[in-house]
């Protein structure tokens, strides 16, 4: 399952989680000159990138917007990666 986020916007917020007893990958793909900042800190290596969590009926993440072009992961369950 692809989500894609809305261009960040401070404040704006989002979680993410399969159902129980789904296990569908998780896929969330920032905006256009958007970024994700993931789990360990770093920043996507580009713009509009996506970070997705294999699949597994524990993956679950939420993100929230610093700013206009930065969505932080607050929280997350699962092997989330880059891809």
């Amino acid at each position: 399952i692809t989500f894609t986020l809305p261009s960040a916007a401070a404040g704006m917020n989002m979680c993410f989680k399969n159902t129980q007893g789904n296990a569908q990958s998780i896929r969330i793909d920032a905006a256009s000159g958007d970024y994700i900042v993931k789990s360990d800190g770093n920043r996507t290596s580009a713009s509009g990138e996506y970070y997705g969590c294999t699949a597994s009926a524990a993956c679950m993440v939420c993100v929230v917007a610093y700013d206009d072009t930065d969505w932080h992961v607050t929280s997350a369950r699962g092997t989330w990666a880059e891809e």
